[in-house]
């Protein structure tokens, strides 16, 4: 059974683009191997929003199975809160690390 899946992953970022002090947020959709939508916003550096923008990819999203988070930091140390968006939306997080914190 195929599931329904939002993606979430930030833009890099070089410390010249750190002056900008913003980074690309990008939320995937994904039906089973069938991209269905992509959302693109951006988020502060080190804020505070990044959370706040992953529930608004959720809530335009049409109904999700799953979302999955590569990491919690986002945009430096823009953190998004996974507990939150499970509270909130009743989806399943799963976030991936590649390393232990």
């Amino acid at each position: 059974m195929y599931r329904k899946a939002l993606a979430i992953e930030d833009g890099c970022f070089t410390v010249e683009k750190r002056l900008l002090d913003e980074a690309i947020l990008i939320g995937v959709v994904m039906d089973g191997f069938t991209l269905k939508d992509i959302f693109i916003d951006t988020v502060k550096v080190d804020g505070l929003d990044a959370t706040g923008k992953a529930l608004t990819f959720i809530s335009e999203a049409d109904i999700l199975d799953l979302i999955l988070l590569h990491g919690v930091p986002y945009a430096g140390f823009n953190l998004i809160d996974a507990r939150r968006i499970y509270e909130k939306t009743s989806y399943p997080v799963i976030c991936n690390l590649e390393r232990a914190p």
